[in-house]
């Protein structure tokens, strides 16, 4: 476990990043394209990587923070070493905020779905829905129906249910299987 991840340094630095500078930021800069939002949420979570010591895979247009090409999903954080390209995936993260969009649930569900799959000591999943406690509700239902869910998983769900950001619509939730 050479590579273990500060787990509780990453997630205050993800949450204070969340809690403190997102909305700011999003209000700041008045950004209202879902698309800058995503990137600038995939940026922002990439570059902390480098200060943990990881490597960060994501897509192209999010900056220079990016190590290599995008893998299954939105952005992950991983460590090698000289005869192994993988040895460890201390985060993966999907981000679903889309404008308007019918079938949102299904595609949040979607990106849930291969967090679920994954062997990463972290799955973040973040999101924009109107009804955020319920989807993060829902998610945890489906880790625990998973049959592949081991004790030890750990899930960060984020949710927030509209822009311009109001205080009480960011929720943070940390589950542990």
């Amino acid at each position: 476990m050479r590579h273990a991840p500060q787990t509780e340094q990453i997630q205050q630095r993800v949450w204070s990043f969340f809690k403190d500078n997102f909305s700011r930021y999003i209000d700041y800069q008045k950004i209202d394209r879902r698309s800058e939002i995503k990137r600038y949420i995939l940026w922002e979570i990439g570059s902390y990587a480098h200060d943990f010591g990881y490597k960060t895979y994501a897509a192209k247009e999010i900056g220079s923070c990016v190590r290599g090409e995008p893998w299954i999903y939105d952005l992950h954080w991983g460590a090698d070493s000289e005869s192994c390209p993988l040895i460890r995936l201390p985060l993966v993260m999907e981000v679903v905020c889309d404008e308007w969009n019918p079938s949102q649930d299904q595609r949040i569900i979607d990106a849930f779905l291969k967090l679920m799959q994954s062997k990463a000591d972290i799955r973040l999943m973040v999101f924009e829905r109107t009804d955020v406690q319920e989807m993060q509700e829902y998610l945890c239902t489906l880790i625990e129906q998973f049959e592949g869910t081991q004790p030890g998983d750990r899930y960060w769900i984020i949710g927030w249910d509209t822009l311009p950001l109001s205080p009480t619509g960011l929720k943070c939730l940390d589950y542990r299987a």
